[in-house]
C-alpha cells in the first residue's frame, strides 16, 4: 500500500509538473494569451476546459477561470441552488481553495476549513482579500490523518453556530464530514460530496435519511471524467 501509494504521489508530481511546464511554454509563445481571450469564465467549453487543464493542483490560476474543482454538471447544480437562496446563502466548505473564491462570489458568507497549512498560507491572501464576510479555518491533520487533528477537523463545523445551506465536502476524512454535516442543514440545504466515484466513499452516500443525485462529467483540470454528489435529508 506504501509503494502504490509512493508511486502515486510520484506520478501525480510528474504529471503537474508536466503541465506547468507546458503552460510556460505557451505563454513563452503568446497561445496562452490566444487561449484566455477565447474562455469564458464560469461557463463549461472546450476552451474553458482546455485551458482548466493547465491549472491542474493550482487554485490560483484555477480561480480566474471561476471554476470551482467539482464536475460541469454539480457545478451548475450548486450555482441554480445558491441562486435560489437569493445570493444570501450561509456556506460551510471543508477543503478551501478555487471553490472557495467561486462560492464567495455567489453566497452571503463562507466558511473554510483546510487541513494543510503551507496551503493554507498559500490561499490566504487571495481568499481574505476577497472581500465579503466569511471566515478561513486552519486545522492541521498528522500525516497519518487517524488522530487528534484529524478528530479536529471533523469537529470545526461545530465552532460555527448556526445551519447552512450548502455544506462542501472536498477535504479529508469526507465520510465523517459528511456525517458532521448532514445534522447542521438549513430546510432545503444540501451537502456536496465531491469525488463520489470513489468506493471508499459510498458509506457517505448509504447514510440513512437520505436522498443522492450525483452529477458525472468532466472535472476543470482533469483530463476523466468523474462524479459529484449532492445529499439532501429527506424525512
Amino acid at each position: 500500500m506504501v509503494a502504490r501509494s509512493s508511486i502515486g504521489r510520484r506520478s501525480r508530481s510528474a504529471y503537474v509538473g508536466s503541465t506547468r511546464g507546458l503552460r510556460s511554454a505557451l505563454a513563452r509563445t503568446g497561445l496562452l494569451q490566444r487561449l484566455d481571450a477565447r474562455v469564458t469564465p464560469g461557463r463549461f467549453s472546450v476552451a474553458t476546459h482546455a485551458r482548466s487543464l493547465l491549472s491542474v493542483y493550482d487554485a490560483v490560476d484555477l480561480s480566474v477561470l471561476d471554476l470551482p474543482w467539482w464536475t460541469y454538471p454539480a457545478i451548475r447544480a450548486v450555482e441554480e441552488h445558491l441562486k435560489s437562496r437569493g445570493g444570501s446563502s450561509r456556506v460551510f466548505e471543508y477543503g478551501a481553495g478555487a471553490s472557495t473564491l467561486w462560492l464567495r462570489a455567489r453566497a452571503g458568507d463562507v466558511i473554510s476549513v483546510e487541513h494543510d497549512l503551507e496551503f493554507l498560507e498559500m490561499i490566504e491572501p487571495h481568499v481574505l482579500g476577497a472581500g465579503g464576510k466569511g471566515q478561513l479555518l486552519g486545522r492541521p491533520i498528522r500525516s497519518d490523518g487517524t488522530a487528534g487533528g484529524a478528530d479536529g477537523y471533523v469537529s470545526s463545523i461545530d465552532d460555527v453556530p448556526g445551519d447552512f445551506d450548502l455544506i462542501a465536502v472536498d477535504g479529508r476524512e469526507r465520510v465523517r464530514c459528511v456525517a458532521a454535516a448532514l445534522p447542521r442543514l438549513a430546510d432545503g440545504g444540501v451537502v456536496l460530496l465531491d469525488d463520489s466515484q470513489r468506493r471508499s466513499y459510498r458509506p457517505a452516500l448509504d447514510m440513512a435519511g437520505t436522498m443522492v443525485t450525483e452529477y458525472a462529467g468532466f472535472v476543470p483540470t482533469l483530463p476523466l471524467p468523474r462524479r459529484t454528489a449532492l445529499i439532501r435529508r429527506v424525512g
